[in-house]
């Protein structure tokens, strides 16, 4: 319905539709995946991926909610290497694509009309891969960053409009240590958030992932930030 020729008004409700029903799909999931592991029953894949895929598929998920909230989506990719065959890493691609997809979620659903989400990948200065994921929005204090993380009591950030049931930051968190991964967060009250995914893997080039041109892999992460 949406690429079809309708009026600006059922366009604007169609869109919210959408948007809603992702939200509500999107909670069912991570309710069922936080079930499966506290109950020790979640499977991962091993197998490698690029970084630049996994980023780019996570920025389609959140383009329409990010749209409708009129918040800007910005991508970097701190070294050339990130967008080359060097930029492999093996595991869960499907997980850490859910990671970041919820991180974006968070940060877009925090974020006012106007402002911006950034998502920067970038290598650490001892090695392994990072992926940031900064917003412009209201922010947390030191208190909220620990009780975000737990899976006793996770909290709202903000008292606002859009609220979920809190389960986002502690399913990234189980989901990150699962990968083999680390999560940061980074914030203060007025300055907004960002979030760091420390992978424990150093990103390396494997066979048969010698054929992504960097500059073409640039342009088709901008070209998704951009639809």
């Amino acid at each position: 319905m949406l690429d079809s020729d309708i009026s600006p008004t059922q366009r604007e409700f169609a869109t919210s539709i959408h948007v809603a029903g992702e939200a509500l799909l999107t909670l069912i999931n991570d309710l069922l995946d936080f079930s499966k592991i506290e109950a020790g029953h979640l499977t991962l894949e091993n197998s490698p991926y690029r970084i630049e895929e996994a980023v780019g598929s996570a920025l389609m998920m959140v383009r329409q909610a990010a749209q409708a909230r009129e918040v800007e989506l910005l991508c970097e990719f701190a070294d050339a290497d990130l967008l080359t065959h060097a930029s492999v890493i093996t595991g869960d691609m499907l997980r850490v694509v859910q990671i970041l997809t919820n991180l974006l979620s968070n940060a877009v659903k925090f974020t006012a009309g106007g402002g911006a989400v950034t998502v920067t990948t970038r290598y650490a200065l001892d090695g392994p891969v990072e992926i940031v994921v900064a917003d412009t929005g209201a922010g947390m204090s030191a208190a909220d960053i620990a009780r975000s993380l737990s899976t006793d009591a996770p909290p709202q950030r903000a008292p606002r409009e859009g609220g979920g049931l809190g389960i986002g930051l502690p399913l990234v968190r189980l989901l990150a240590e699962a990968n083999g991964a680390t999560i940061a967060i980074d914030s203060a009250p007025g300055a907004g958030t960002a979030v760091v995914v420390a992978f424990a893997d150093e990103a390396e080039a494997l066979q048969g992932f010698d054929d992504l041109d960097p500059e073409r892999a640039h342009r088709r992460v901008e070209a998704v930030v951009a639809l």
